[in-house]
């Protein structure tokens, strides 16, 4: 369907998105190009048709919204009818601020939230079967130095609004759930970083705030350009880059806890558990978008695995979630301990256990989250009415085998008390809200079990 490679850029009528367009046309890519106003492409379109310089033929135009994410799935959509494959996802599109005003999306969530980090994200993650056709693409979070910490509490900034704290979180989030997304994919097949292009370049966001510039265009179209074209960078993912350098993501997410000192946790411990930041941020992206990730990397090719055999599924026939594990065990045993499909976005541990009743060992793959250093297995079975089989195998026999990655080791499973239990589940609900979901569902305490080196 296309020839040469395909750009989509996203924010592409004015400012950074449309002089990184015209620079990457006079290179021979194909570019689609999103913007949010139809008259604007139309010009956007017109004006790179009639730049002098060779080009791969007139741009495809896509028009949608990103403050409402039923536009962004019909972007999407709207991409796969365009092109069979895409080599390059500029993720520009994003929105500054003028003041210290809180604003909605259609769906309700802070509006500098939902335009820069939830709206690519879930465009990102609709896109990997075509960036994953292509071989060898790149996703480019054009992101911000200027990253504020994220409240896990307050994310959608109900309290303290402020226009910049607004945006700098914003930012940091995409920056985040970039690094979690380039873990979970071969970099080889898909690469994805993130770049602050540039300090206040004289663009319309930018000049609608400040009466003053810094850095010229040009200098934001050239850090862009390296991440798109630069044949050092094949193969390199999961970075963050100040204009053209290599640099650290400078924010973390926290809790009124880790900033006041005290909150709900038990009094005597040290400090709240920090969850894993890209994590955290990928979880809150999955949630608040109500994507299915899983869905996402399957559709893609990553993974030959379906969905998880729900409880009435495998009440019904007990065989079916034996056949679903031996093919996720297959799966990781053979690809290093990454398994895609419905695992994907998630940490998987393999987990060999002596079975309660029948005494024999058995290898079970089960999602585990990494709390303040501390390997948590936490048994919500989807919010089903009774505990999972490898609680029952762990309370009876609490001596197992690990396999975490290509490292494996012993374990004793501790199942943790019902106070330690509590101060956990925060915890572990601040990663992954869906586990929160789970305990709604059901009248029994979900357990945790903490995994610790014999």
């Amino acid at each position: 369907m296309t020839s040469g490679p395909t750009v989509l850029i996203t924010g592409a009528t004015d400012g950074l998105g449309l002089a990184l367009a015209q620079r990457l046309s006079g290179k021979g890519y194909r570019l689609l190009l999103h913007g949010r106003d139809d008259n604007k492409l139309d010009r956007t379109a017109d004006q790179i048709q009639h730049t002098e310089g060779p080009t791969a033929g007139p741009p495809t135009t896509l028009c949608a919204d990103f403050s409402d994410l039923t536009q962004v799935h019909g972007l999407a959509e709207t991409v796969f009818e365009a092109t069979d494959r895409l080599d390059v996802l500029v993720n520009n599109a994003g929105i500054a601020y003028t003041d210290d005003v809180r604003e909605l999306s259609s769906a309700g969530h802070e509006l500098r939230f939902a335009v820069n980090f939830l709206a690519p994200f879930d465009l990102t993650l609709r896109l990997l079967p075509l960036l994953v056709a292509a071989g060898g693409a790149r996703v480019v979070n054009v992101a911000s130095a200027a990253q504020q910490p994220i409240d896990l509490d307050d994310v959608m900034l109900e309290h303290g609004y402020s226009g910049p704290r607004a945006y700098g979180q914003s930012k940091f989030a995409m920056i985040a759930a970039g690094f979690a997304l380039a873990r979970r994919l071969d970099p080889h097949r898909v690469s994805v970083n993130s770049v602050h292009p540039e300090t206040m370049m004289p663009t319309k966001q930018v000049t609608a705030v400040f009466d003053h510039s810094v850095d010229d265009i040009e200098t934001g179209v050239n850090a862009i350009e390296n991440l798109v074209t630069n044949p050092a960078l094949a193969g390199v993912s999961g970075r963050y880059f100040n204009k053209t350098r290599e640099a650290k993501a400078s924010a973390q997410p926290m809790t009124r806890e880790s900033r006041s000192g005290h909150g709900r946790w038990p009094s005597g411990s040290a400090a709240r558990p920090r969850p894993s930041c890209p994590f955290t941020m990928w979880s809150k992206g999955e949630h608040m978008t109500e994507i299915d990730t899983g869905d996402a990397f399957r559709t893609s090719g990553t993974s030959k695995l379906h969905a998880i055999p729900k409880y009435a599924e495998v009440q019904n026939d007990p065989g079916v979630l034996k056949t679903f594990n031996d093919k996720v065990v297959e799966e990781f045993r053979a690809n290093g301990g990454k398994v895609g499909g419905p695992y994907e976005g998630t940490d998987i541990v393999l987990l060999t256990m002596t079975g309660a009743k029948s005494g024999q060992q058995r290898s079970t793959p089960l999602e585990y989250s990494t709390i303040a250093g501390r390997i948590v297995l936490v048994g919500s079975y989807g919010g089903a009415p009774k505990d999972p089989a490898w609680v029952h195998n762990l309370r009876a026999n609490p001596r197992a085998h690990v396999e975490i990655g290509e490292d494996s080791y012993d374990v004793i499973a501790h199942e943790l008390s019902r106070d330690e239990r509590d101060a956990m589940f925060a915890a572990v609900v601040d990663v992954a809200p869906r586990v929160g979901e789970h305990q709604a569902k059901t009248a029994r305490v979900i357990p945790i079990f903490e995994l610790q080196k014999a």
